[in-house]
């Protein structure tokens, strides 16, 4: 047994895990790789056909800086939720390849169409920066599709060497990364496909404390693909329990309003980094000033919180209020707001929880908020009078970020597929009211010191100026990014960490 409760994998026998939050393992051997996924289980890949696309996808730079991206974005310092930040790309993307070699197992999907279906669900995620949806929002603003990552991903794909493995092997780029696809690899919401199910999975497992009821419906056997290519439940029950706690992951985290404002003053952080235009001194961010700071997007966390450290005073003041937030706000959800939500799946309270707002004996009498952040809900930022004038706080307009919810199809006792609001009107209102709680737009008043306030507003009106010229520097060459991310996917030693037979533990 390893020292994180996790079986050696070398070892014969059967695998647990004997924590929920445990991260997934990796055995890289000469006959191919063993996947030990914390929440789908054992894969092996190496003995199907096509496998050894996916064994050189392995130890390509462009994949392998994965292990160093946040799936949510923030350092675990500034994160408002605990047990999320171990959370990285790589596990998601090797976690829904796992996934979708078990549903079509279970399909009866034949052998030689697997590759085909993991490549697409695999390979969909690449091109996210570091931060993951945070390169989205710097450069579409908050709020907006989301989809930078995507549209970028094609050049990503031939600057990083993944487009040359695929056509060694026959295969079309444009064929495992189309666009405009509707089955239970990629369809839109709110539909279930592998990308929803797999990181919903992973977070409600790391986050929520609600029963045996979310636990059976966070399993394979929860899911099963039908006869006309969709990700469908295996009972009503089952689908109510995943929708209900996947409802929870857009108002109590990414939507949550100090998780906005956390992932606000990240962009701030990070702009930073390319606005000063000093000597930096990570390997990754060295010349940053030649180059669109959307490629230097591509490096991993790690290079932009180096970056950082550098003695600017908006940086460290910045740095200071998140860290203190972000601990608070752990601390809330820990011993409060958990027990909160756990209530509300119990007694199936028809009333959707809303961010800040208890009625349990532990969170009845709490702001729910930390203690210097004010939240107050707006429809815009003059319905408050003072807004952007008080002496006392900085204020920041917290815009929605894009919906997430999902409404499952099931199969009921009488065999048919029915949409779950279709058959349970109670779940139908919660949807309604999950939507209108993730759509409410705040304003964020942050209690600081008159002399953090000078150095915070100085600097993000600095940002502001510089970040629309910096915007004009050119693009980085093919050759050049291909160089980023190999320094980057070199770099992972605090994160990925190579013992005798490559195993990996995340």
């Amino acid at each position: 047994m390893s020292a994180h409760g996790l079986q050696d994998l070398h070892e014969p026998g059967s695998y647990y895990v004997t924590q929920p939050l445990l991260r997934s393992g990796y055995t890289r051997t000469r006959e191919g790789l063993e996947i030990y996924d914390a929440v789908w289980g054992k894969c092996n890949i190496g003995n199907q056909p096509g496998d050894e696309i996916l064994l050189e996808l392995f130890d390509n730079p462009l994949v392998r800086r994965l292990a160093s991206i946040s799936q949510l974005t923030l350092d675990p310092s500034f994160e408002t939720m605990p047990n999320v930040s171990d959370m990285s790309r790589w596990e998601h993307a090797w976690g829904s390849l796992a996934l979708v070699r078990a549903m079509s197992k279970k399909a009866g999907i034949p052998k030689e169409d697997w590759l085909e279906l993991e490549l697409r669900t695999f390979l969909s995620d690449v091109g996210h920066t570091a931060f993951s949806h945070l390169g989205d929002w710097i450069f579409q603003g908050v709020g907006g599709p989301e989809d930078q990552h995507d549209m970028d991903l094609p050049d990503l794909l031939e600057a990083g060497g993944v487009n040359d493995i695929l056509r060694k092997h026959g295969i079309s780029p444009g064929d495992v990364i189309s666009e405009d696809t509707n089955d239970w690899i990629e369809c839109p919401q709110p539909g279930l496909n592998v990308d929803r199910v797999d990181y919903g999975t992973r977070q409600i497992k790391r986050c929520f404390n609600i029963g045996l009821a979310v636990t059976m419906a966070t399993r394979t056997e929860a899911f099963q693909v039908d006869d006309r290519q969709r990700l469908v439940m295996t009972s009503e029950k089952r689908a109510r329990s995943f929708a209900k706690a996947f409802a929870l992951l857009s108002t109590e985290h990414f939507g949550e309003p100090v998780h906005r404002l956390q992932l606000l003053l990240m962009q701030e952080l990070t702009k930073r980094v390319f606005v000063i235009d000093e000597p930096l001194s990570s390997n990754g961010m060295r010349g940053a000033g030649e180059y669109h700071p959307r490629d230097h997007m591509y490096t991993v966390d790690r290079d932009i919180l180096a970056a950082t450290t550098t003695v600017d005073p908006f940086s460290w003041a910045i740095t200071e209020i998140m860290r203190d937030t972000g601990h608070s706000q752990r601390r809330i959800f820990t011993q409060i707001r958990n027990d909160e939500l756990a209530h509300w799946f119990e007694t199936n309270d028809p009333k959707f929880p809303v961010p800040g707002r208890g009625k349990t004996w532990s969170s009845r009498y709490h702001p729910g908020y930390a203690s210097n952040v004010e939240i107050i809900p707006v429809d815009e930022c003059a319905d408050v009078s003072d807004f952007g004038k008080n002496p006392h706080t900085l204020d920041f307009e917290l815009q929605p970020l894009k919906p997430r919810a999902v409404d499952p199809l099931f199969v009921d006792k009488s065999g048919d597929i029915v949409r779950l609001s279709d058959r349970d009107p109670s779940f139908a209102k919660t949807l309604v009211q999950q939507a209108t709680i993730s759509q409410t737009r705040y304003v964020a008043r942050l209690l600081v010191a008159p002399d953090y306030k000078t150095i915070l507003q100085d600097g993000i009106n600095q940002n502001s100026v510089e970040w629309e010229r910096l915007l004009d520097r050119p693009r980085m060459p093919k050759e050049k990014l291909n160089e980023l991310l190999k320094n980057a996917a070199g770099r992972l030693t605090s994160r990925l960490v190579e013992i005798k037979d490559h195993r990996l533990d995340f």
